[in-house]
């Protein structure tokens, strides 16, 4: 006698209850940036699995099914190899739909990078670019800071206390008529008759010798040798930032000020700074450039930055300037590439519940059809006890009136309760159960699909498209491979009806034709069953 306990091993069920959103350091859909580089909104802690619909594993590619991934038995050739075909279904789910999703990723987390990149690129300096807008400005502005030191950072204490203050005001006067003003060094300071000086007729002896000996008015040697010892000092500091800006190509490094030493010190090469924002403005074509894809293709916007900061008559600078009340061009790219992402993401999260709501109520379906062929097993087996007592009790009343036997027949569903009990009850309930969970699977899909295609709230959407990643990820929607894999839906409902009709075939036989009595109990054929059923019933 067959039996149905394989039941037990094929019969799925699935647990549905809160589900838990995956965190992660980074975000797929986070593609907004703030000032500061950070990806903004919730999107920047909540992320996909990798074990999830965007995952390159068996569960995402049995949710998509753009590929076969079981092999195809036949008695004819070619078949279909098993390791083969899953593996193509694979390859054909990472190639069409995965490397789709990842090129919108890398666009779209490019444009981020670039904007937070180029951004600072052009506010590295205090808000001024890291490279020279105004050279002759910017070397003003460094002998301001190295000659300010030198004159209040008490380098200049060791001229004698008697010269110091005046002598460090005429340097630095000197030093203001030479940056701000240098043709005033042609004025001469004398108010009196210079001529009648100059030929010795003038009775301003002292005015005299003072306006011939200026800057004096103090002794001039210490005045000369405390300019000299300034000017070497702002000289040094102004040769020092022409070699960086040498060194780096033209662009300022990341540079810090010590107020100790009245010095800058490098925190990063001019020639990485000029390097690294370099590949982010040309990353766009290099994308392009090097696409072998449909779907490799990079938007215009993205591949066109290097080009635009040639042809803008801003500059580099135009790319982050909104104009007539437009977004600027980064902003336009972030946005742009932001939006492919989404729309790339969306577009297979829809095709996966489309065809995960198809593959569900086609399970759905098999579990009902088998829960209601065991259902209809357990009714046969009932009917077929109703048969066998129809047959079993007038028997025996003929026989009990033909000896004068007094007895009172009654009826049970024991024979029939037993069979189901021990063959059937288990795996009945686990079908229900099944039914019902799948139900309520075909119920959610419904909902998740209505909270992506129904709505224009980002988070909405994000949520929905998290809830479905978990799903997948703990295995808690069907595929294909749990319809039509060796242990499949299909291969159950097969598997249950062929033992159904076998155990109850086989029930009635041994009901109707077993010599034993315990056995064949509605075998009115065999004496020895009359008399257990008189013995039972008799008064």
């Amino acid at each position: 006698m067959r039996t149905i306990v394989g039941i037990a091993l094929l019969v799925m069920t699935i647990t549905f209850g809160t589900f838990s959103i995956v965190r992660a350091d980074t975000c797929i859909g986070g593609t907004n940036f703030n000032k500061d580089g950070k990806p903004t909104g919730d999107c920047a802690t909540d992320s996909f699995s990798n074990s999830g619909i965007f995952g390159c594993n068996q569960t995402g590619a049995d949710s998509m099914s753009v590929g076969s991934i079981s092999a195809l038995g036949s008695t004819y050739v070619p078949v279909s190899d098993a390791a083969v075909t899953r593996n193509t279904g694979y390859l054909i789910y990472k190639e069409c739909v995965l490397d789709g999703i990842v090129k919108r990723i890398v666009e779209s987390g490019t444009a981020g990078l670039e904007s937070v990149g180029i951004r600072g690129f052009l506010t590295g300096r205090d808000g001024q670019p890291l490279f020279p807008v105004d050279l002759s400005g910017d070397v003003l502005a460094r002998l301001d800071e190295s000659t300010l030191h030198t004159l209040q950072g008490g380098e200049l204490n060791t001229l004698h206390p008697a010269l110091k203050s005046i002598v460090t005001t005429a340097v630095a006067r000197d030093y203001m008529a030479g940056t701000r003003a240098p043709n005033q060094v042609l004025t001469c300071p004398y108010q009196g008759d210079l001529d009648a000086v100059l030929k010795g007729t003038s009775k301003d002896v002292w005015g005299g010798l003072s306006a011939l000996t200026n800057p004096a008015c103090n002794p001039l040697s210490a005045f000369s040798l405390a300019k000299e010892y300034t000017n070497q000092q702002s000289s040094s500091q102004v040769n020092e930032m022409m070699f960086r800006l040498m060194t780096g190509q033209g662009v300022y490094g990341v540079e810090e000020y010590n107020p100790v030493t009245g010095r800058y010190e490098t925190k990063t090469p001019g020639s990485l700074v000029g390097a690294n924002v370099q590949q982010l403005l040309t990353s766009g074509f290099r994308q392009l450039e090097n696409a072998t894809e449909i779907d490799q293709i990079v938007g215009a916007l993205f591949s066109g930055l290097g080009s635009h900061i040639i042809t803008d008559t801003q500059g580099l600078a135009g790319i982050v300037q909104s104009s007539a009340g437009q977004p600027s061009y980064l902003d336009q790219l972030v946005n742009d590439s932001s939006q492919k992402l989404k729309s790339s993401i969306l577009g297979a999260a829809s095709n996966i519940l489309k065809y995960a709501l198809k593959v569900e109520k086609n399970y759905l379906q098999l579990m009902t059809d088998i829960a209601n062929n065991l259902t209809g097993t357990i009714e046969a087996l009932r009917d077929a006890e109703d048969n066998c007592w129809s047959i079993v009790v007038p028997a025996v009343k003929e026989y009990a009136a033909s000896q004068n036997i007094s007895i009172t027949a009654s009826t049970t569903k024991e024979f029939s309760q037993k069979v189901i009990n021990n063959n059937i009850a288990e795996y009945a309930s686990i079908a229900t159960e099944n039914v019902t969970v799948s139900k309520k699977a075909v119920a959610l899909i419904n909902n998740l699909s209505a909270s992506i295609a129904n709505t224009s709230s980002l988070e909405a959407q994000r949520q929905a498209l998290l809830q479905l990643d978990s799903l997948v990820a703990q295995n808690a929607i069907h595929n294909q491979y749990d319809i039509s894999g060796e242990n499949g839906a299909q291969n159950l409902k097969k598997e249950v009806k062929n033992t159904m009709k076998d155990l109850l075939d086989e029930t009635k036989t041994n009901w109707t034709e077993s010599t034993n009595p315990n056995i064949g109990w509605c075998n009115i054929g065999e004496p020895a069953v009359i008399q257990k059923w008189i013995d039972r019933w008799k008064n």
